[in-house]
């Protein structure tokens, strides 16, 4: 599933949370993070998608993830797993900051349709980070429907 892979970089690129360029709403995040390892912890609950045998939708994954200083200031937090930034057909909407907590919309139009709702906080040694998706279906069929929790963790240095 294409749309899939479009949403998995997607979802790397919102759960890193910067974009650091002064033209991106996602500047308003510049300085809510720092440099160094961080553990992080996902619940992705899959919901109705297609080829998703039974008792495997709601997953769980730990991880640990370097972000070094010069992903900060090359502004490379804005990639996905791809390595690409945000498709040209993809756009955030509805960018809203207050205090330590954002929210947005992610729109992606044309064959990778999709769309996602985030809400992200900034805690003093990481975030927690909700999102909502719903990314196009096939010919027809009802839009697949998906939500994460994210939650980030600051360890100390990179190791």
């Amino acid at each position: 599933m294409k749309s899939l892979a479009v949403f998995v970089s997607l979802t790397v690129l919102a759960s890193s949370g910067i974009a650091l360029a002064d033209d991106n709403p996602f500047a308003a995040f510049k300085g809510k993070m720092k440099a160094g390892q961080y553990d992080m912890s996902m619940e992705v609950d899959m919901g109705n998608m297609p080829g998703v045998p039974a008792g495997m939708a709601k997953q769980n994954r730990k991880f640990s993830h370097c972000l070094k200083q010069e992903d900060f200031d090359k502004g490379a937090l804005n990639k996905g797993s791809d390595g690409k930034g945000m498709p040209d057909n993809c756009k955030v909407s509805d960018f809203r900051m207050s205090g330590n907590t954002a929210s947005y919309r992610l729109e992606c139009t044309g064959e990778d349709a999709m769309s996602m709702d985030a809400q992200i906080t900034f805690v003093s040694a990481g975030y927690d980070m909700a999102m909502q998706m719903k990314i196009g279906a096939g010919k027809g069929e009802p839009p697949v429907k998906m939500s994460q929790k994210w939650q980030a963790r600051y360890t100390g240095a990179c190791k």
